[in-house]
């Protein structure tokens, strides 16, 4: 299954390369920083827990489980409305404002998020700090918007999943040995400064911390992989350096992925990535 919203970051471009590094068998599958779930919608699996510290992102799932069938009639009306505007532009704002006012049912908000995020520019959701979305219109001739039969299908799989808004640490509560953690936190840059996409944002504080919580999932026998640029200080966080010691160590592997979120031809070249995972040092 695909997934049913783009996200910053989504990870359908290597996919195949994921699934080449999957144990052969685990229990509850867990993604703590779930975004657009293209691995949880790939995998689709029959245990499954997903989280997030977005609110409006996790909203919308839950929404989707619970009443898909009002985000569907409501997501219908918003595409005639903007099909039919001769105003693209402003009809888009019009609806981003009235999303940021969270003046609508939960119907309503999740049907203008999808909406959103098909209308925007490049699939790119972020917040200012107050958490409100303000990414600029796309201006696309012909927006795509996932199929009726997607969204049902979507929603009876979320239907069967727990799905929670919170920190990625709140996995050492829910995984238990034998279960698979997927994470995929916002890239260390090549260069230049940390990108944030939300309120709060995720910095060097947090990778560190993210790392030690894979030391410990690691040390209660969880299946735990990772995607993260190849960088020097990705290796060193992360302990994929020889010379970083630790009473753990992971295996990483470097994959060369496809970008496609940037303004320029140059972002949206391949860049090199790691897969990194504990299966080889389980205890």
């Amino acid at each position: 299954m695909l997934p049913i919203i783009k996200w910053p970051g989504g990870k359908r471009r290597i996919l195949q390369h994921l699934r080449q590094h999957l144990p052969l068998k685990y229990g509850t599958y867990h993604e703590p920083m779930v975004g657009g779930g293209a691995l949880f919608f790939d995998l689709e699996p029959e245990r499954g827990h997903i989280s997030d510290s977005n609110n409006s992102l996790i909203n919308f799932y839950k929404t989707i489980a619970d009443d898909p069938e009002a985000v569907i009639v409501e997501l219908q009306r918003l595409k005639e409305a903007y099909e039919g505007s001769r105003k693209k532009e402003k009809f888009y704002y019009q609806q981003r404002n009235r999303f940021n006012l969270l003046s609508a049912s939960n119907g309503q908000l999740a049907a203008l998020f999808l909406f959103l995020n098909r209308t925007c520019f490049n699939g790119l959701w972020r917040e200012n700090m107050n958490g409100q979305m303000n990414v600029s219109f796309g201006n696309y001739k012909k927006p795509s918007f996932p199929l009726v039969a997607d969204i049902f299908k979507a929603s009876a799989l979320l239907r069967r999943t727990i799905i929670n808004r919170s920190d990625f640490a709140s996995i050492l509560d829910a995984a238990h040995r034998g279960d698979l953690v997927y994470l995929d936190p916002p890239y260390i840059p090549h260069k230049g400064n940390f990108t944030t996409y939300t309120a709060g944002g995720f910095g060097l504080e947090d990778h560190i911390r993210l790392s030690n919580v894979i030391g410990n999932l690691t040390d209660r026998g969880v299946f735990v992989i990772l995607s993260n640029s190849d960088t020097l200080l990705t290796r060193e966080i992360y302990n994929c350096s020889p010379h970083y010691s630790r009473s753990w160590e992971l295996a990483c592997v470097q994959i060369m992925a496809p970008r496609s979120i940037n303004r320029d031809g140059e972002g949206r070249k391949s860049i090199k990535e790691l897969i990194i995972t504990n299966f080889n040092f389980l205890k």
